[in-house]
């Protein structure tokens, strides 16, 4: 995968990464001389990361492809699955635990809390850290089975993120809702059906009421 190496192009990419659209002189650097920054912005757009629309600009499919695969720890690109723990977290009321996107792609959607599996860390410790850290949960996880999702964006079905999660059940007593962070909103839901849901999402959680067993779950949108 390209590596965007210019300070300006990845500070293009990191405005365009938190917003739907953006126009010109929200996305320009205060006291950056403008032939300059457009000179960044054209080859951004000439490669496929950046579009301009009637409203602003935004990222284009190589560029929603370019985030999705970005570290947590730097600006660098990483083509690989990511291995994630997928929760399904329930209340003794009955309400969901979900998490709404603040970041590109699929920007302002719900889905299932996740977390990334670290190197040496096993399915046992990584879900056991997921739910510690970012939840203070420590009711036992009881695991339901594998997800593979691969999704596209639609008009020119450019795989935009792939992953393979073992899905996790949850049950507490009761939870404060979890901070807002830099990527994610928390809220507890009663009728998630109701929920503009990252693809699959909806028929991950149909697959966890439907399923006894252990399952596998495959998507494709």
């Amino acid at each position: 995968m390209h590596v965007i190496e210019h300070h300006i192009q990845r500070e293009i990419i990191d405005r365009l990464k938190h917003a739907e659209h953006l126009r010109f002189k929200e996305l320009k650097p205060g006291g950056m001389e403008s032939n300059i920054f457009m000179y960044h912005l054209k080859q951004l757009i000439k490669q496929g990361f950046v579009t301009k629309t009637d409203i602003g600009y935004t990222l284009a499919s190589q560029g929603l492809r370019y985030v999705d695969n970005l570290s947590s720890d730097g600006n660098r690109p990483h083509a690989q699955p990511k291995t994630i723990c997928i929760l399904y977290i329930k209340n003794k009321e009955g309400d969901t635990l979900v998490a709404q996107r603040k970041t590109q792609p699929f920007i302002g959607k719900y889905m299932l809390p996740s977390g990334k599996q670290r190197l040496e860390e096993s399915f046992k410790e990584h879900v056991r850290r997921e739910l510690q850290e970012k939840f203070a949960i420590s009711e036992q996880a009881i695991r339901r089975g594998t997800a593979e999702i691969m999704l596209y964006e639609t008009a020119s079905h450019v795989l935009l993120t792939h992953i393979i999660g073992q899905v996790y059940e949850v049950k507490v007593e009761s939870v404060d809702t979890p901070p807002e962070t830099e990527r994610y909103v928390y809220s507890w839901h009663r009728n998630v059906d109701k929920l503009d849901f990252l693809p699959g999402t909806q028929e991950l959680i149909k697959k966890l009421h439907g399923t006894k067993g252990s399952f596998f779950f495959s998507y494709r949108n």
